[in-house]
């Protein structure tokens, strides 16, 4: 059984087990059974999903593409902070057939200062010298550790600088 898709009060997603699926704007979204019952989307949200499944209207294919991304990465990881990026980067990416996996290195490959890549040094993580990679705000990471750490922030794991 999947994790709700709900988010708590506090923005975090929730802990609960989800035992339903709800339909917005073409895609499903496992719930709880609060979250059933309650509103996910704001009004303007609303408006794109309720014109999505109606089919009256139209929906920019711009938004429609976030949407498709941002619930792909929101599946996979935790964070609606990072889906959100994750969209915002990766929505002209649908039309391609790659696996999230394959997309989410070319995600990873855009938070990176391409011009300091494998240029050497060690992850300031894990101590790691293969693969290395540079922030822009020039700490050094290996790529095993900005995976992991983008799957979950949008920052920095070191100063906290936005990416």
């Amino acid at each position: 059984m999947s994790r709700c898709c709900g988010l708590t009060r506090k923005g975090k997603r929730c802990a609960k087990s989800a035992s339903y699926t709800l339909l917005l704007a073409g895609v499903d979204y496992d719930v709880c059974h609060i979250h059933s019952t309650q509103p996910l989307l704001s009004a303007w949200e609303i408006e794109i999903a309720e014109r999505v499944e109606t089919g009256v209207g139209d929906v920019p294919p711009p938004i429609m593409d976030w949407l498709h991304a941002f619930n792909e990465c929101y599946n996979e990881t935790d964070s609606s902070e990072v889906s959100a990026m994750y969209a915002t980067i990766m929505r002209h990416t649908r039309e391609i057939i790659l696996s999230f996996e394959d997309k989410f290195d070319i995600y990873v490959g855009t938070l990176v200062d391409e011009s300091h890549s494998h240029s050497g040094g060690e992850c300031c993580v894990c101590y790691d010298t293969t693969e290395i990679v540079k922030t822009e705000c020039a700490h050094t990471l290996c790529i095993n550790c900005m995976k992991q750490w983008a799957r979950r922030s949008t920052s920095c794991p070191i100063c906290r600088t936005r990416f």
